[in-house]
């Protein structure tokens, strides 16, 4: 063998082997990508740093500081540290039953008064880095136990 390609062919080894140490390694694997894919949400809790819950004209803003939840709006007060732990691992848990894909929405406008997500009156929104979409809370579903949600500027709808 050349001496050049022996060289080439080292770059090439080692560069694939940066690539997979460096990237590849930190992507979810099989499994943990199936059940990402059924999740709702998808954050780290650890970069979230902020809750805005907007039921109506009634607002509640959290906001971690120095590792501790506070209360913002409509008080100034210290949160129930456990009672925000609870919502976001409610909302990292939270399942997809079905997508209502936007093809079907573009096609019937009507849709989203249907499911109560042309103005709904409950959102909630995550801030941080990596946080998600606002999230638009619809009418209950006719399955017991599941709602119909929108995220801000996204054309799918999810029961």
């Amino acid at each position: 063998m050349n001496w050049k390609t022996t060289t080439v062919l080292l770059v090439i080894v080692v560069g694939l082997g940066l690539y997979i140490k460096f990237y590849e390694s930190k992507r979810p694997g099989t499994e943990e990508a199936e059940k990402q894919a059924q999740n709702v949400l998808n954050f780290d809790r650890d970069k979230i740093d902020g809750i805005l819950i907007q039921n109506g004209d009634d607002k509640i803003d959290l906001r971690k500081r120095d590792g501790k939840w506070r209360l913002e709006v409509p008080v100034k007060d210290q949160a129930d540290s456990s009672a925000v732990d609870n919502l976001l691992s409610d909302l990292e848990g939270w399942q997809k039953q079905t997508t209502i894909p936007a093809k079907e929405i573009d096609a019937d406008k009507g849709h989203l008064a249907e499911f109560g997500l042309n103005k709904p009156k409950l959102r909630l929104k995550l801030s941080g880095q990596g946080a998600p979409a606002e999230i638009w809370f619809g009418k209950n579903a006719a399955l017991e136990g599941k709602m119909y949600v929108r995220f801000e500027n996204s054309k799918e709808t999810v029961l």
